[in-house]
């Protein structure tokens, strides 16, 4: 008998459901070969394609986030945003000298950001690219980010390349 993760990954498919399966828009087929029961030699994921998003589409990126403030709703340009971290499950903006707690995780709000003003630097930590003013090389490979009002944030390894390309 399989364990039940094992039948769970698993993807049974015959050859009618193959045709099937690869015309669904939104997820990604492999070509793996089938044994003889129409089961995969590997286990298989179905992913999100986003191949048809290009082609006529526009994404709509955040522009305002509502934050709650004691008993008040406030509304914060995403323009005014200086950087972003992560504050357990939520996350908090860093405008000016305001900070505002947004309820929501840093990766589900990395989705919605524009990715030509916005980008992550850290595991806990997204930047206005255009608020960035240096960055400084530390020894582990890391480095030291300072915006412009002086703040300094750490960008991990990960992402320091993705950063230095928005920089250029």
């Amino acid at each position: 008998m399989r364990p039940i993760a094992e039948t769970v990954c698993r993807i049974r498919c015959t050859p009618w459901r193959t045709g099937l399966a690869s015309t669904v828009r939104g997820l990604s087929q492999s070509s793996e070969p089938f044994n003889q029961d129409g089961v995969a030699h590997e286990n298989r994921i179905a992913r999100p394609d986003f191949s048809h998003v290009g082609h006529g589409a526009t994404v709509a990126w955040v522009e305002r986030f509502t934050v709650r403030v004691g008993q008040r709703l406030a509304v914060v340009e995403a323009d005014d945003v200086d950087w972003i971290e992560a504050d357990g499950d939520d996350a908090a903006l860093h405008a000016g000298q305001q900070v505002y707690l947004l309820r929501e995780t840093l990766y589900q709000l990395s989705l919605r950001l524009d990715p030509r003003k916005f980008l992550r630097i850290h595991r806990s930590a997204i930047v206005r690219i255009d608020r960035v003013a240096e960055l400084e090389a530390l020894p582990n490979r890391d480095y030291l980010l300072r915006l412009r009002d002086g703040t300094p944030l750490r960008a991990s390894r990960t992402y320091v390349d993705k950063l230095q390309a928005a920089l250029k």
